[in-house]
């Protein structure tokens, strides 16, 4: 046995923070919370208690929903691993920088990588190479090409003719969304189609399949910018000879793009027939686009899956909780049961016990090879109260549950303490208090100076006035100022501890005020302050808190708030 071993079994009963894995674990958790879903190649010990990987992997569209830290680029990370395995193609888009952007031009980002990931999987298919490439090979290099064994035939091969269409396909839709974002806003776009159907010369539009076993795609759109705004046919020519018309019309960017559509979709369902894999696009933190622009995205995404074969193309989006829209006002298309699978990875905070096992994994799995078990984690803290503290401290979320882990060990050490101890408390949540405050320009869609006076009278009416840190909130007063709680909640300063409690017979949603207001203070709580064991007895105690709203008054005070 090593002399490590034997230290390790000798001191087991007085595991503590002088074990030499305490900082090595310290180590993981600073890659994990800097870790990107771009580093997929990171294998990762995800834990899965509800299985959510093998629902995701399913070729339909998911709407992944969680606060920040809930977990939702470990998942992410997972899943991508696991399609890989199964033989599909993931892409995948983190759309935090594209937040500021119009509706069309984040569509237009998506798609192009979309289309482009497809031409290079394409371009890496067996030994096939683009049919210039392999024309250039016989005619330029022949010693080459007789080498590697192609001869003419070789460049009209079934196969050959069929990745060629949808190389030339996917190549002519790359260019023509290139084409759609570099055009100016306020432009329009020219597009000339080629209609081998019609003699007509009525001006309607009648588009082939992009690759349809009788069209040339790079006949059939030849598009160029144009500052002309109109929408009308402006030219129309018969080849005679053949009886074919080349229309010229005129299109919006956001039309040129819906008259992209049907390319698209019978591109990506040609993709899926030949190269025989289903795409999965991933959207990280789609919340981050403007709630106005998002429903035109959901849409175009959803037609194309509809529109293709059920193994053919699916989409999974990242969001956090009421910061997304499905549908226009007057349009409601898309519903979250019928075209939708949805995972919510936040739990109910009044499961404490079940929330700190799931926590206490997730810190254990971080590094197998260090050994930690829940058992010795707990050891490490200096008593079992101060492990719920840090729970209750983290809002129960991964990544602040580990943040606030480190935090304590790190501020115990620095006080000579052997054991994570109470006494650094308060500084740590000094600490997550900074974190949380930085946020507030990133991930509010309110003012910062209307959250700064929605917290100051929080603390003010419920810390000091009811002096307590566990609310019940009308139902009816919550659905109606939504936007400011869920803003409030998504930020961390309030948790929702059930969905809903049913009080005398009125529907009420219990709030936790985060411990950034009753921690961080340097005069004590006031007196008589209660502090609610909202997870004793299966939550029986949230019944009995008191109840507190933004009355009215406050609320219109918001509106009046000079931003400036």
């Amino acid at each position: 046995m090593s002399k490590d071993a034997q230290y390790k079994e000798k001191d087991y009963n007085n595991y503590n923070l002088t074990f030499p894995e305490v900082p090595q674990l310290l180590d993981r958790i600073e890659v994990l919370k800097r870790r990107k879903i771009k580093d997929s190649d990171q294998r990762i010990n995800y834990i899965d208690p509800l299985n959510h990987i093998k629902t995701l992997i399913n070729p339909v569209n998911h709407l992944i929903i969680g606060r920040r830290g809930s977990g939702k680029t470990s998942l992410l990370i997972k899943l991508i691993e696991e399609i890989k395995k199964t033989n599909g193609l993931v892409i995948t888009i983190d759309m935090q920088s594209k937040n500021r952007q119009s509706s069309d031009l984040p569509l237009l980002e998506i798609l192009t990588k979309l289309i482009k990931e497809c031409k290079l999987h394409l371009e890496a298919h067996k030994d096939w190479q683009p049919y210039l490439t392999r024309k250039a090979q016989i005619k330029y290099y022949s010693i080459v090409a007789l080498y590697k064994g192609l001869t003419k035939k070789d460049l009209w091969t079934n196969e050959t003719i069929e990745l060629d269409k949808l190389y030339n396909a996917l190549t002519a839709i790359v260019n023509h969304l290139e084409l759609i974002t570099k055009t100016p806003n306020g432009a329009c776009i020219k597009i000339s189609k080629l209609n081998k159907e019609s003699n007509s010369k009525s001006g309607k539009l009648s588009v082939k399949s992009a690759i349809s076993a009788d069209a040339k795609y790079l006949e059939i759109i030849k598009a160029s910018a144009s500052v002309d705004c109109s929408y009308t046919l402006i030219n129309e020519k018969e080849d005679v000879s053949s009886k074919n018309f080349e229309y010229t019309l005129v299109y919006s960017k956001q039309e040129a793009l819906n008259e992209l559509k049907g390319d698209i979709i019978a591109t990506i369902e040609s993709f899926f027939k030949i190269i025989k894999k289903p795409v999965y696009l991933i959207l990280d933190d789609f919340y981050q686009i403007p709630i106005i622009n998002q429903p035109y995205i959901f849409q175009y995404l959803h037609d194309i899956n509809k529109e293709t074969s059920s193994s053919a193309f699916s989409f999974k989006v990242c969001l956090v909780p009421h910061r997304f829209k499905l549908n226009e006002e007057n349009n409601k298309i898309l519903s979250h049961k019928d075209d939708f699978s949805t995972i919510n990875l936040d739990r109910d905070f009044y499961e404490l016990e079940d929330n700190k096992d799931l926590l206490f994994k997730i810190l254990c799995g971080l590094d197998p090879s260090l050994e930690f078990t829940s058992t010795r984690i707990t050891k490490l803290f200096h008593d079992s109260l101060l492990i719920n503290d840090c729970i209750r401290a983290s809002g129960a979320l991964p990544r602040y549950f580990l943040d606030v882990f480190s935090h304590m060990v790190k501020y115990s050490i620095a006080e000579n303490q052997y054991k994570i101890h109470r006494m650094v408390l308060t500084q740590v949540i000094k600490e997550i208090k900074k974190s949380k405050d930085e946020l507030i320009t990133e991930e509010a869609y309110l003012p910062e100076s209307k959250i700064r006076m929605l917290t100051r009278i929080i603390e003010e009416e419920v810390v000091h006035g009811l002096k307590t840190n566990v609310i019940l909130y009308p139902y009816k007063s919550f659905k109606a100022n939504e936007e400011i709680l869920v803003s409030l909640i998504n930020l961390g300063y309030l948790h929702r501890v059930k969905e809903d409690v049913l009080v005398k017979g009125d529907n009420y949603i219990p709030l936790f005020v985060d411990m950034i207001f009753t921690h961080t203070k340097s005069d004590k709580m006031p007196k008589n302050f209660k502090d609610v064991k909202f997870w004793t007895q299966n939550g029986k105690y949230i019944g009995t808190c008191p109840v507190w709203e933004f009355s009215k008054a406050k609320i219109s005070a918001l509106e009046n708030i000079n931003l400036n």
